[in-house]
């Protein structure tokens, strides 16, 4: 239980370092998103209880995903709200510590610290 709290309090800090707007948390509302690029079968997203949108903008938001402990740092998805798509995007690290993400219009940045660890053009259409 202390881990789950340990975790949970790095996300929220990961999130209020972004300095960006991250709505209610809740990824549900994105429950039955197709995956892009299209995989071999139909995948759709289906959020859990531990699901927590990070950052978000007017078209993108990026949820983490508990990868327990193949990968402290989670998983990550980013949501394109417009077309109703999300595709999962590589944080650059498992390290948790000091991880941070920053969402913007046109670019998503994971932060090691200062150092950029994993960087993706993001595009609205």
């Amino acid at each position: 239980m202390a881990a789950m709290k340990k975790q949970t309090a790095a996300v929220l800090a990961m999130a209020l370092a972004c300095g960006v707007a991250w709505g209610d948390g809740n990824p549900k509302r994105f429950a039955g998103y197709r995956t892009e690029p299209p995989p071999m079968s139909a995948s759709r997203y289906d959020p859990v209880f531990s699901d927590l949108v990070v950052a978000e903008t007017a078209s993108h938001a990026l949820v983490r995903q508990d990868a327990g402990t193949s990968c402290a740092a989670g998983n990550f998805l980013l949501f394109n709200k417009r077309d109703k798509t999300h595709r999962a995007v590589d944080a650059g690290t498992c390290d948790d510590r000091g991880l941070m993400a920053k969402l913007t219009a046109d670019r998503l940045n994971f932060f090691q610290g200062k150092r950029i660890v994993a960087m993706y053009p993001v595009y609205a259409q």
